[in-house]
């Protein structure tokens, strides 16, 4: 540094040059105030030094943001195959209804391949057997962002009807509205048929008891009538009568 006249310090730059003349030799100096470049070129140092900061700073987030993804892409993989491998049917779709993915059960139970199948709505699965008001109170279910379950009969590709035992549930984004919904449904065909056999054969087994109550019960009234008429012509009744 060096000092003014007023005894205020700056920082000079000295600047030397020599003069030869008529054989003698002169030191010419320059001196300059360069105060403000110095602050300049402290201001730009500590701008780069801060930027420097930021730059390492943002490339450890950017590291640790790139393990967290793959982490992420680990689990989904994983998700995704125990999805691909499940027996049970697995459906998304979008917040109006249209598929947007389906799991290769779906595909085993119903006939459709995914390509079929997604971009369509499910009512391609309607079989018919279930009232208009059944629908709305399933989807008025669903799109106030509650959980639906419960049993219905639907209809594969080629006609044929099957039974299925589904929860449906809305799924939403960080701002809390629904996107999505998921549909895992268990094929339930054979449990039916059985409960369908079933009280087929507590019908059959009902109407067999009836008939054979009727018939007993006829044979007691025929065994009375014939002790009645035994006995008004004066002769003990036949049959004993238990009841």
């Amino acid at each position: 540094p060096a000092r003014r006249k007023d005894g205020s310090e700056f920082i000079a730059e000295l600047s030397v040059n020599y003069l030869e003349m008529d054989g003698a030799r002169f030191a010419l100096g320059t001196l300059r105030d360069i105060t403000h470049r110095k602050q300049a070129e402290d201001e730009i140092r500590g701008l780069n030094e801060d930027l420097d900061k930021r730059v390492r700073q943002r490339t450890t987030d950017l590291e640790l943001a790139n393990r967290e993804l793959q982490d992420r892409g680990t689990e989904l993989k994983k998700l995704s195959h125990a999805i691909e491998q499940s027996p049970a049917i697995v459906v998304i779709t979008d917040i109006e209804g249209i598929i947007q993915y389906v799991n290769p059960a779906f595909t085993r139970t119903t006939g459709y391949t995914r390509q079929e199948a997604v971009g369509q709505n499910p009512r391609i699965l309607k079989s018919g057997e279930h009232s208009p008001e059944f629908y709305k109170r399933l989807w008025d279910t669903i799109t106030n962002g509650d959980v639906w379950s419960g049993e219905f009969a639907n209809k594969k590709k080629d006609g044929e009807l099957y039974w299925e035992k589904t929860a449906i549930s809305p799924t939403r984004n960080e701002a809390g509205d629904i996107t999505h919904f998921i549909a895992v449904k268990e094929d339930i065909t054979e449990r039916k048929q059985m409960e369908t056999e079933m009280q087929r054969n507590l019908e059959d087994l009902e109407r067999f008891t009836s008939i054979i109550i009727g018939r007993e019960e006829r044979m007691i009234q025929l065994k009375q009538e014939v002790n009645e008429m035994m006995e008004r012509n004066g002769k003990k009744g036949k049959y004993k009568i238990v009841q």
